[in-house]
């Protein structure tokens, strides 16, 4: 018999043991030559039913981690081959749910600086922007300085009425805080989320974006400052300088 055997089928090792107890207790003569030989093979199964129990608790265990091993591999196997999103299919495709998206005002538009210009999206920047405001929370942070007289007046006035104005051009849907958007004509239906307006948050320095980002915590930050993308970069899924 091997090992395994034994171990697995103890009951016929057994038997062949009890037999060889009776054959040596026919021939021995002393009782207590009897009673010592008795005294033995009782303690020698015990110690082998000891042993065997300890060895099959060991395989069954291997067995378990063999299994466990296995479909920690197949699980990896699975993931390895699931099909990573691109940015575009998360941002632009919307294949990743609802993300919030933190943009640098500087990546989108073309002049912020000058109050007495009307702000102009950079080229072919409009459409994506649409596109990904009716499919993710979109936040805009504008780094200017903003005069007492133009903070006093309130979000109507200065950069935020400028990037409004913007927005109203570029045929992107605005609402207020907790409003829904109007219902737009059939063909920008895709744009019904649009982009709420209290979304606009404005600071004067570029450690303050970075801290901005921190609380506001996007999925993807785009600016074109390396400065606040270093302060948020282990925090944040993506993050790009454009």
């Amino acid at each position: 018999m091997s090992l395994l055997e034994i171990i697995m089928r103890p009951e016929t090792l057994i038997a062949n043991l009890t037999s060889m107890l009776q054959r040596a207790l026919k021939t021995s003569v002393s009782p207590l030559g009897r009673t010592f030989l008795l005294s033995t093979i009782i303690g020698g199964c015990f110690l082998y039913l000891i042993y065997t129990k300890v060895q099959r608790v060991k395989l069954e265990r291997h067995q378990r981690n063999r299994r466990r091993r296995h479909q920690e591999s197949k699980r990896l196997a699975a993931a390895a081959k699931r099909k990573v999103l691109t940015p575009e299919e998360r941002y632009l495709k919307g294949k990743a749910g609802t993300l919030k998206v933190l943009l640098a005002a500087e990546v989108i538009f073309e002049d912020t600086a000058d109050d007495k210009k009307d702000i102009s999206f950079r080229e072919g920047v409009s459409a994506k922007l649409n596109t990904m405001c009716a499919i993710c929370d979109v936040f805009i942070v504008v780094k200017q300085e903003e005069t007492k007289e133009q903070v006093a007046l309130g979000e109507a006035t200065g950069i935020n009425r400028r990037i409004l104005s913007a927005f109203k051009k570029a045929g992107i849907t605005v609402s207020k805080e907790g409003e829904a958007a109007e219902p737009p004509p059939p063909p920008a239906a895709a744009a019904a989320r649009g982009f709420q307006k209290h979304r606009i948050v404005v600071c004067s320095t570029s450690s303050g974006k970075g801290h901005i980002a921190r609380h506001i915590l996007p999925h993807l930050y785009m600016d074109v400052e390396l400065e606040p993308l270093k302060m948020v970069c282990p925090f944040i899924q993506d993050t790009i300088l454009a």
